[in-house]
Formats: structure tokens, C-alpha cells, sequence
């Protein structure tokens, strides 16, 4: 087993907390919506309260016949971010720098692919565009902000981790090197 650097112990613990805040992300309600019409003399009818994880979401999408969709959720929100974490935890305590080097550039390519970061950015434009509406109403919920912190945790774990003694491979631009 190598030693780690400081920067990759520092690297490493946050990519474990991002993995455990990832879990709760995931499976924790992440946007309650609401909508509601007014009729006259009858008041406000509410005709939509729905709340959901991101879990769930797959889940719903799936049994409505939307499998497609729901499988591009799962692979880009759950499966391709938990590849990287595995990857990232086997680059910070891999003994070979050939392997190490290998996986860091791998995770440099699917890191394009982890649609993690934008799923949170999307669901907050919508948050906040649903608040400008009296009849349309949007809360965020716990599994939101467990799911941007492991997003944020992340994000600065991989660029942390470095293959100690060997050419660095930058996870933004997986072609270039450094020294």
C-alpha cells in the first residue's frame, strides 16, 4: 500500500463524504411542485402537489413507460457519479502509477459524461422559475441539498487526487499532461 500526500488524504476524505451525502441525495425527496387554479366564487383548486427523490423519479418514469428516460437519469445521476467515486477511491490508493494513471484519465473522460452537476443547476432554475408564479409553487427538500453538496464534494475531490510521481492528467482536458 503507497502513502498518500496530504493532498490526497484531503482528496480522498471528501470523496468518501461525497459518497455517503450521495446516498441521501439520491433517496431523499429532492422538490415538492404545486399547482392550483382559481375558480371564481370557488377559490384556489389545487391540481397538482407531487414530491419526489431522484429515486423515485427513475422509479415513476420506469412504470409510466418511460424507461428510456428514466435509464439516461439513473446511468448520468447514479451509476456514471458512483463509477467516478470507485475510480477516484482506486486512484488515491492503487500501489501502481500506470494503473492509477489509467483510471485518473478514465475518470477525466466519463467526468464529461456525469450529468450530476447540471441535474442540480436544472432543478434550481426550475425552482426558482416556479416561484414567480402565484399558482405555481416549488420547495426544495433535503435529497436537494444532499445532492449538491455531493456534487460540490466531489467535484473538488477529483481535482485533488493526483497519481503521485507521474504525469498529471488534468480531469478538465483528459489529453493534456503536465509535470
Amino acid at each position: 500500500m503507497k502513502t498518500m500526500d496530504l493532498r490526497n488524504k484531503i482528496g480522498f476524505v471528501l470523496l468518501l463524504i461525497s459518497v455517503v451525502l450521495l446516498v441521501p441525495g439520491l433517496m431523499n425527496d429532492l422538490l415538492t411542485l404545486r399547482a392550483s387554479f382559481s375558480v371564481p366564487f370557488l377559490g384556489s383548486q389545487e391540481v397538482l402537489n407531487q414530491t419526489r427523490s431522484i429515486i423515485g423519479t427513475i422509479g415513476d418514469l420506469n412504470e409510466n413507460g418511460h424507461s428510456f428516460v428514466a435509464f439516461l437519469i439513473l446511468l448520468f445521476s447514479v451509476l456514471v457519479p458512483i463509477a467516478k467515486a470507485v475510480a477516484m477511491m482506486f486512484v488515491a490508493l492503487s500501489p501502481s502509477r500506470s494503473a492509477t494513471s489509467k483510471t485518473h484519465h478514465f475518470v477525466g473522460i466519463i467526468s464529461k459524461w456525469s450529468m450530476a452537476d447540471v441535474f442540480v443547476v436544472a432543478i434550481f432554475i426550475a425552482f426558482l422559475s416556479l416561484k414567480t408564479n402565484e399558482n405555481l409553487s416549488a420547495e426544495l427538500r433535503s435529497g436537494f441539498f444532499y445532492f449538491t453538496a455531493y456534487c460540490i464534494l466531489s467535484i473538488v475531490a477529483v481535482q485533488l487526487i493526483r497519481v503521485p510521481n507521474g504525469p498529471q492528467r488534468d480531469i478538465v482536458d483528459p489529453g493534456h499532461t503536465s509535470a
